[in-house]
């Protein structure tokens, strides 16, 4: 990883995509499917089918998903990629630095994974590519709440030096940017879950919900509707009500 004479505030090592999380799972999905097609055209047995599938979706995250370390500074957050096939092929890893002035907004919110396990996210998002830097606890939760906490805190000193007036060079502030001015504040966006947009389709699932459960008591629905129901729909309209209204 890099390094420079900046103060070191908190480092973390986990798993990550070395690109936007969203755009390597739709790539991973569209070559899968891809070998998938390739071989059924050959006419190949369904499970070098399934196999091609597979192979093709973990050949992607073998290449953009990997070992992340990051290192948080005075200066700004230091990231260091290694691709997982990096450890089979000659991929070289790559190292990044996004100083104050390079990021413009973070979040930092929890949601319900499909283990069921609440996870938090840290997502921040920069000025140049690519975009958004997505960090969770997943891996290493200890370590990721160290973490977080120790951005959130210097992000809020960064931002209340600007306040001040403070410039590059003030003696006050050379610990937190020296080689690059921030031209504004660090926002801190609100999580989904905040959101009106979050309230609004709340009251549409709670609506629709107690219009199937209805619907369900006047003989309406089948078995298999009535365990769809009770497994999926009711848990997470109920999900969505406590994080929405009840959890702050």
């Amino acid at each position: 990883m890099n390094t420079d004479d900046a103060e070191t505030l908190a480092e973390l090592k986990t798993n990550g995509f070395g690109f936007n999380p969203a755009l390597s799972i739709g790539i991973g999905t569209v070559v899968g499917m891809q070998a998938m097609f390739v071989a059924i055209l050959l006419k190949l047995h369904p499970f070098v089918a399934m196999a091609a599938l597979l192979g093709g979706i973990l050949a992607v995250f073998g290449v953009m998903g990997g070992r992340m370390e990051y290192r948080l500074t005075t200066r700004g957050l230091h990231r260091w990629f290694r691709p997982f096939l990096g450890n089979f092929l000659p991929i070289r890893g790559r190292a990044r630095f996004f100083h104050f002035a390079e990021i413009v907004s973070y979040k930092r919110e929890k949601d319900l994974a499909r283990s069921m396990r609440e996870v938090e996210v840290l997502k921040i998002t920069v000025r140049t590519a690519p975009f958004h830097v997505w960090i969770n606890d997943q891996v290493n939760p200890v370590g990721f709440r160290k973490f977080a906490d120790a951005f959130v805190e210097q992000v809020e000193s960064v931002n209340q030096n600007l306040e001040a007036g403070h410039t590059p060079g003030d003696p006050e502030t050379t610990d937190v940017v020296e080689t690059k001015p921030v031209q504004h504040p660090i926002k801190r966006r609100k999580g989904f879950y905040s959101t009106v947009f979050a309230k609004v389709l709340t009251v549409v699932f709670v609506w629709a919900t107690l219009a199937l459960a209805a619907a369900f008591f006047l003989g309406e629905a089948r078995a298999t509707q009535l365990i769809r129901f009770g497994i999926v729909i009711l848990p997470g309209t109920a999900y969505m009500v406590y994080r929405v209204f009840l959890k702050r």
